[in-house]
This record gives structure tokens, C-alpha cells and sequence, in this order.
């Protein structure tokens, strides 16, 4: 069963050689890919996932000359899924762990992420940090009847899966 796996990340791999790749949305699909084979808490995925690309002037320089993947972010990236194949070739599937609280609130972190704006989904996380209870009552009100009936619903549809 694990060949599927590996072929699913070796095609990321190519994917990821193409110059014209959209990093953002290729990071995207293989975090989903790797959660699903070695699940949310892992750290290739939590490694994948905070790769940034740095558009500063230095970087965006042509780096055709440096090698296959000139640029550092996507040489990370590279170097994280091609160790998860090894991984995978070494020592098979992981274990499945069973569901954890930790691992619903990292589906409910996710899925406000999807459902706020970024500024939002801080200012949201830095309230709820603080534990003012009042303050997170006025965020929820500055959403927005609307925001907050598509938030509620989205969560209430998660805890179905």
C-alpha cells in the first residue's frame, strides 16, 4: 500500500521542479498529502507548512545557474518530501493514532484559518491566548452576523468527520 504514497510525493517532486509551479498552491496540496500519510502533528508537515517565499529584490534574482532548484525555499521543500519517501521506503506507513483533542483543535485551527481573513485569524488566536473574554465577545460581534453563521456552520460540519 505504500507505493501509492510514495508515487503521490514523487509526482510532487516533479511537480515542484517546473519552473512556472505555483509554490503556494503546490506547498498547499502536499501538506495535505503529507497529513493524511503521517498525520497533522508531523513534523515534515509543520516543516513544509512554515517554508515562506522571500520576494525581497536579492531573491528574485534569476537562479537558473545554481543547480535544478536555485531557489532556497523550494530546495527545503525538495529536501523535506524526498525524506519523507525515505521514510516511507524504510519503514513503511505510520501508525494510525486514534483521534486526540490536540488533533481537533488543530482541525478547528485550520478551519479558522479557511474561514477568516489572516489579520483576523491572528487577532482572534493573540484573544484567545490572553483569555479575555470579553474582548473575543466584541471580535465576534465586529464579524458579522454572516461570518459568524458560515464559521459556526463550518464547525459544526467538522465534527461529522
Amino acid at each position: 500500500m505504500v507505493e501509492k504514497e510514495i508515487a503521490l510525493l514523487q509526482e510532487q517532486l516533479k511537480k515542484l521542479e517546473d519552473k512556472k509551479v505555483n509554490f503556494e498552491a503546490w506547498k498547499t496540496q502536499t501538506v495535505i498529502f503529507l497529513e493524511r500519510i503521517f498525520g497533522t502533528s508531523d513534523s515534515k508537515v509543520t516543516r513544509l507548512a512554515a517554508l515562506k517565499r522571500d520576494f525581497s529584490s536579492w531573491n528574485l534574482r534569476d537562479t537558473s545557474g545554481s543547480g535544478k532548484l536555485g531557489d532556497p525555499v523550494k530546495m527545503q521543500a525538495y529536501e523535506t518530501i524526498e525524506a519523507a519517501i525515505r521514510e516511507l521506503e524504510t519503514f513503511g506507513l505510520p501508525q494510525k493514532e486514534e483521534a486526540t483533542p490536540s488533533s481537533s483543535v488543530s482541525q478547528m485551527d485550520l478551519l479558522l484559518q479557511d474561514e477568516l481573513t489572516g489579520k483576523e485569524y491572528r487577532e482572534l488566536i493573540e484573544l484567545i491566548n490572553s483569555e479575555k473574554k470579553n474582548e473575543i465577545s466584541e471580535f465576534i460581534n465586529k464579524l458579522g452576523n454572516e461570518k459568524c453563521k458560515q464559521l459556526l456552520l463550518s464547525l459544526l460540519l467538522s465534527l461529522k468527520k
